[in-house]
């Protein structure tokens, strides 16, 4: 799958998401209308200080509503996945504020067993 990266708009960390199951329960129901399986990803939204200070913690956010629409093995460990897809509902930063990236596709590279990646965002 080729991606014409000068659309991009925001790549993000993840720091927490689904299982490897979930993830392929997700794309197996990717179109049916009756059965939907939600795909959440935590998010590092920024961080409270450097990264190396020892204080520093990261801000997150939740990226909801991900209609997943591919997903290749990334390497021969059967945990890690270059994924496609689409961001439905988009991402909040906060409670309060309006989603960002609705409709955008999505491009994440995710390794299930530490359930870290990245994520970015890619304007159509």
């Amino acid at each position: 799958m080729s991606t014409n990266l000068s659309k991009k708009v925001a790549t993000y960390e993840i720091v927490g998401g689904p299982s490897t199951d979930r993830l392929f329960d997700a794309l197996r129901y990717a179109y049916d209308k009756d059965v939907k399986i939600p795909i959440n990803f935590g998010i590092v939204i920024g961080l409270s200080r450097p990264k190396n200070d020892p204080g520093c913690c990261s801000i997150g956010a939740h990226s909801c509503g991900l209609r997943l629409t591919s997903i290749q093995h990334e390497d021969g460990s059967g945990c890690s996945f270059n994924i496609g897809g689409y961001s439905d509902t988009g991402l909040k930063k906060g409670p309060y504020s309006e989603p960002l990236y609705v409709g955008h596709k999505v491009k994440i590279y995710y390794n299930s067993k530490s359930r870290e990646g990245h994520i970015t965002f890619i304007k159509n």
